[in-house]
């Protein structure tokens, strides 16, 4: 029997060395694209049928490596002689001397001719049958969530509007909104996701819904820049206040809080406060402090005498001398 060969790769939109993982999701993508019960153009079911062909063969390694032996020098829509070619490759995939199997399939698609001269019979099938055709799970969402700092921080109820795509009665898909009310968790980080089941796209037939996973932003805060599980601020300080030491009263999430600031300062030396940051599942994170050190841009004549009286201190003459013996 001459038949003609079929580029199943092709069918599929994968490389001939596509993976097992990319063959799934190129065949989820293209059942969703062609179901019957999904897209009512005309050829869309033969084009459904072909993909279930082609995944029924390259998902099964033996069927592959048979597939693949027989195809390495034909093109799509070339003729070939069944019995023959597809003995070859069966030998060639196997090693064997004769003889082809095949197992008896759960359902009765139509498979095209080269599927049966290559594998001598229909075969089972991919996915759930029933009497109203193939169940397929939804494909999983993903959208971004902005909350604020509070939020993430003490965890919140929150009430959000996102666009969804459902099933209608006669079985093709709409766009509408649907409200949710999300549990924020306490400690929730920028990256972290919220998963609402069943939420995302709709199956094909009885098929699941897929889920609907929210990932979190947080909005930019006043104060506070979130570091892992550590939050950062600045701590503005006076010269003299960093010169000669002093204690301020900081922010904290949680309200205000007590800072010793020791003599000599820096500018960028950083002060913590233990166990003030973002909670997590074991403890708390950190609040670090980063000192800036503020310089005035309207001096007073009486503060200008006092600022000099001062480098002219700073600067005497063996002053470097006696601090270096002093250390």
């Amino acid at each position: 029997m001459s038949i003609k060969y079929q580029d199943y790769y092709k069918i599929m939109g994968v490389s001939r060395n596509a993976s097992e993982k990319e063959l799934q999701s190129a065949y989820r993508e293209g059942a969703r694209k062609y179901h019957p019960d999904v897209n009512k153009d005309p050829g869309a079911e033969d084009k459904f049928k072909q993909l279930n062909e082609a995944y029924e063969v390259l998902k099964d390694p033996d069927k592959r490596k048979q597939y693949d032996q027989l195809g390495e020098n034909w093109q799509s829509g070339q003729n070939f002689n069944a019995q023959t070619d597809r003995n070859q490759g069966y030998h060639q995939a196997h090693g064997d001397s004769g003889g082809f199997y095949s197992q008896p399939g759960n359902d009765s698609r139509d498979f095209s001719d080269l599927f049966e001269g290559i594998f001598g019979g229909t075969q089972g099938s991919t996915g759930h049958a029933n009497s109203r055709g193939w169940d397929l799970r939804g494909q999983d969402r993903e959208a971004e969530l902005t909350i604020s700092l509070d939020e993430a921080y003490h965890g919140a109820t929150k009430t959000v509007e996102l666009e969804v795509l459902e099933a209608r009665p006669d079985g093709r898909i709409a766009r509408s909104t649907k409200k949710y009310d999300l549990k924020i968790p306490h400690g929730t980080l920028p990256g972290n996701s919220i998963r609402l089941k069943g939420q995302g796209n709709p199956g094909v037939g009885d098929g699941l819904a897929g889920d609907l996973y929210l990932k979190i932003n947080i909005a930019p805060h006043d104060k506070f820049i979130i570091s892992g599980n550590d939050l950062e601020a600045d701590l503005k300080l006076s010269p003299w206040e960093a010169m000669l030491g002093t204690k301020v009263t900081v922010p904290t999430m949680d309200g205000k809080a007590q800072m010793n600031i020791p003599q000599g300062t820096q500018p960028g030396q950083r002060f913590r406060l233990k166990g003030k940051g973002m909670p997590a599942k074991k403890g708390r994170g950190d609040l670090y402090f980063k000192a800036k050190v503020k310089i005035p841009k309207h001096l007073s004549q009486h503060e200008k005498d006092l600022v000099t009286q001062l480098s002219r201190l700073a600067s005497a003459p063996g002053k470097d001398k006696a601090e270096a013996e002093s250390a």
